[in-house]
């Protein structure tokens, strides 16, 4: 990863100093399209795991497997898209992400053998990739140093959530109607025509933004002054971040992939299975709102912290009271502080390192969480398929949960020394 580079001198502003104009709340609304897209693939892959199994006779780990695909294909295009939206118009990042997504959905519908579906699942996350560091950073460059910054960014990450709670009913719905290879084709369309509208209304943000009158620069542990990323505390400061990043989204997609299952297995219908993975994503939409609150108050840090903690606990909830309906109240609980999570993560690193490579420094991040995290349910999978229940699954998650909460701890240790 090259240098990061030396502050210029500020220039006039593009855009007249202090509230936001009305086209950057026009571009959060479409920021906020390609990520509710990009939570609607991602969170409702758990629906498909009784009808692939029901179609195809495959195992779970099988099944896990493609959703690992997934995530790889999706880590891959994330840091490069990233580096791409500090250098290009995310309009054409966004335009190639809308193509990969319907060409691929629409060809796993008429998959008729496992790898088919894999190979097809890892162009789905290509791209799916383009809809994470593209938005969040052209949200986060209309926005630094204005006021509301906090709130745009979770209602850009709260899209995610509300693509999770509308899309996994909706999907589950359609293969009870019209059956699993219609239902993909569907959603491949409808996929292709709303990034291709987010890209549309998306224009890049001015070059250089004087912070509003009134509003104080945030000061950073790590400034754009030259210093390596991969050098002394920065590098401390960019690994803990991404570590506990990757623990939180290792714990994510353990639960989301296996959930609806572990749901059926307590005697859950697959409606309600997938009702309640809707939950989980849509609970993760106040999450998101409320990490933009705490993020000003309690500092990204903690927040992230606080998220990781609560992750936790659902998933001990999960484990000690095994009844459908409170396993949904655990599923929403757990899509909370997950919520809480995904914005964190994102503030921490705009806090650290500003806007200068953000979308770089964001796809890095998110990239390498993604690739780590992608063998989760695969792992998931194979410990069901050995042990027959999700009790050291869950126990395992909730521990790397733990760990994940100490090494921020840790972090501000080292800062105070």
């Amino acid at each position: 990863m090259r240098r990061l580079q030396h502050h210029r001198p500020p220039t006039p502003p593009l855009v007249p100093a202090g509230r936001p104009s009305w086209h950057a709340w026009v571009i959060v609304g479409a920021c906020c399209l390609a990520t509710m897209c990009l939570g609607a693939i991602h969170l409702s892959f758990g629906v498909l795991y009784v009808p692939l199994e029901a179609e195809f006779g495959w195992s779970r780990a099988a099944i896990s497997f493609g959703y690992s695909t997934l995530l790889v294909g999706f880590s891959v295009s994330a840091v490069v898209s990233g580096k791409m939206s500090d250098k290009t118009s995310p309009r054409l990042i966004l335009l190639v992400g809308a193509v990969l997504i319907g060409i691929s959905l629409v060809s796993a519908a008429n998959a008729t053998a496992s790898w088919h579906f894999w190979a097809l699942l890892f162009v789905t996350g290509l791209g799916t990739g383009t809809t994470s560091p593209t938005p969040t950073s052209v949200v986060q460059k209309w926005f630094f140093g204005r006021s509301r910054s906090g709130m745009a960014l979770a209602m850009v990450m709260s899209a995610v959530g509300v693509g999770g709670l509308l899309f996994s009913p909706l999907l589950s719905s359609a293969i009870a109607t019209w059956g699993l290879k219609t239902s993909l084709t569907l959603a491949g369309a409808t996929f292709f025509v709303l990034i291709t509208v987010s890209a549309v209304a998306i224009t890049p943000a001015p070059s250089e933004l004087a912070p509003a009158a009134g509003v104080s620069s945030i000061s950073r542990p790590c400034d754009e002054s030259g210093t390596s990323i991969f050098s002394g505390p920065v590098r401390r400061l960019f690994l803990s971040i991404t570590v506990a990043n990757v623990i939180a989204l290792f714990a994510f997609q353990t639960v989301n992939t296996q959930f609806v299952r572990y749901a059926a297995d307590l005697g859950a219908s697959q409606t309600f299975a997938g009702v309640a993975l809707g939950m989980m994503a849509g609970s993760s939409v106040p999450g998101r709102l409320v990490a933009g609150l705490l993020g000003d108050t309690l500092g990204w840090r903690k927040t992230m912290m606080l998220s990781l903690l609560g992750m936790a606990g659902a998933v001990v909830a999960l484990l000690v009271t095994p009844t459908p309906r409170s396993v949904l109240a655990a599923a929403i609980v757990f899509g909370f502080f997950h919520g809480l999570r995904t914005v964190a993560v994102i503030g921490m690193m705009g806090w650290a390192f500003g806007t200068r490579q953000l979308g770089e420094l964001v796809g890095w991040t998110v990239g390498i969480a993604q690739v780590s995290g992608a063998p989760a349910p695969l792992v998931a999978g194979f410990v069901f398929d050995r042990t027959g229940s999700y009790g050291l699954v869950f126990v395992s998650v909730a521990m790397l949960c733990l760990f994940g909460a100490a090494i921020l701890m840790r972090l501000r240790a080292r800062q105070s020394s």
